[in-house]
């Protein structure tokens, strides 16, 4: 026989409230839009920058303009340090368009300032393509040729070879800093071949037969030997660099910098929580009849509102408050409160999902047995799920 599975009128109510606020939660789930004005280099109209939120950055540009950064430094700047968050909008196929969308999840701290730099590429031409690939090129042979030497006995490196492709590698991410990889390509160095290329050219001996030449046609001898070993390390480096060439870029057509840009400030709130909860009363904790449940407002005030605190004490707060309802136990009892003739609580809340918050703690209830008299104030736990809605306070500067 297939059973079913029941719940409790107070666990139906229970539910449905968890799954409104679940609903609500998800639809507040946004990010804050701010919008760049490239001509007067400013965000809207100068209003600050978002604190504690995502941000969505949003603005016009020409249709050549294939990528777009964004990068959020301290107020230091990017002199002496990396950004603390970037982001990035390349066009995409077919896309001609004239806006961008960069969406930033790095909540900015409140009352703070930031230095923020916006930067556009445009795209490259194949002419361009070509001009870049042949500086490249002519810089990498210029150091292949001017760090190799040949000695009395054989070719000798100025350097390490580990070293040489290290300065390889440097010289193409110095020649491509201007530039922008539009298929998300990287440069992560010349490949192992290239290094075993060079370790072979260091080990390549002069023939024995040399040393009875001329000078003059020794030396004529040298230089066509090291074109000759020169020429297969050139070779892997060219095919490497036209590989990584042969992509869709875009090169660096202007930088905007805001120095020192705030954020919106941080007033001190409290918040207004409404939600549902249930009390123990008395007797066995399996027995519904033990249970009283209502509707309930307070207020909360959070541990602390620093974005640097622990995550528990910025997702915590203390709250307090009243329930709509009072109880009638089974033996006639009445549970009310000692102050509003309603239950009152006090405890800690916890964030569960963005504006839903557990509540649990103490309520504090007036129990008047049925005969009228011998009233007592009692504390017994109770426990709920509700919504807080913040309220800011501010005072004038």
């Amino acid at each position: 026989m297939r059973k079913t599975l029941t719940f409790t009128p107070m666990v139906k109510r229970f539910l449905t409230f968890v799954l409104i606020l679940l609903a609500a939660s998800v639809a507040m789930g946004q990010y804050s839009t701010v919008i760049y004005n490239y001509e007067l280099n400013r965000f809207g109209e100068n209003e600050p920058l978002p604190s504690e939120r995502n941000i969505l950055f949003t603005g016009n540009i020409p249709s050549f303009i294939d990528v777009v950064e964004i990068s959020i430094y301290n107020h230091k700047g990017l002199e002496s340090r990396g950004p603390l968050a970037a982001g990035v909008w390349k066009r995409t196929f077919n896309d001609e368009g004239t806006a961008f969308s960069i969406p930033m999840n790095y909540p900015l701290q409140a009352s703070k300032k930031y230095d923020v730099a916006i930067t556009f590429f445009s795209a490259v031409s194949d002419e361009q393509k070509a001009e870049l690939y042949q500086q490249l090129l002519a810089n990498l042979h210029a150091y292949l040729d001017q760090t190799t030497q040949v000695g009395r006995s054989g070719f000798k490196l100025i350097r390490k070879s580990k070293q040489l492709v290290a300065d390889l590698n440097t010289i193409v991410w110095t020649g491509l800093q201007n530039y922008r990889s539009k298929t998300n390509l990287s440069f992560n160095g010349f490949s192992d071949l290239v290094a075993q290329s060079i370790d072979n050219l260091d080990n390549t001996k002069l023939p024995a037969s040399m040393q009875s030449l001329p000078d003059s046609l020794k030396e004529a001898k040298k230089a066509a030997m090291k074109a000759h070993a020169l020429q297969q390390v050139k070779t892997q480096v060219d095919s490497e660099l036209r590989f990584l060439l042969n992509q869709d870029w875009a090169m660096l057509y202007d930088q905007r910098y805001i120095d020192d840009y705030p954020t919106e400030d941080r007033p001190t709130h409290f918040a207004i929580n409404a939600g549902y909860g249930g009390i123990w009363l008395n007797g066995k904790l399996d027995d519904k009849s033990s249970f009283g449940d209502a509707a309930y407002f307070g207020l909360g005030f959070p541990l602390s509102t620093s974005t640097i605190a622990p995550r528990f004490l910025q997702d915590a707060s203390l709250t307090v408050g009243f329930f709509t309802r009072n109880f009638n136990g089974d033996d006639g009892t009445t549970y009310s409160g000692p102050i509003f003739n309603r239950p009152l609580y006090a405890g800690i809340d916890y964030k569960l999902f963005s504006f839903i918050r557990l509540n649990g703690g103490a309520a504090i209830i007036e129990k008047t047995p049925a005969n009228g008299s011998g009233n007592s104030i009692v504390l017994k736990p109770f426990l709920g799920i509700s919504a807080k809605v913040n309220i800011s306070l501010s005072l004038d500067k």
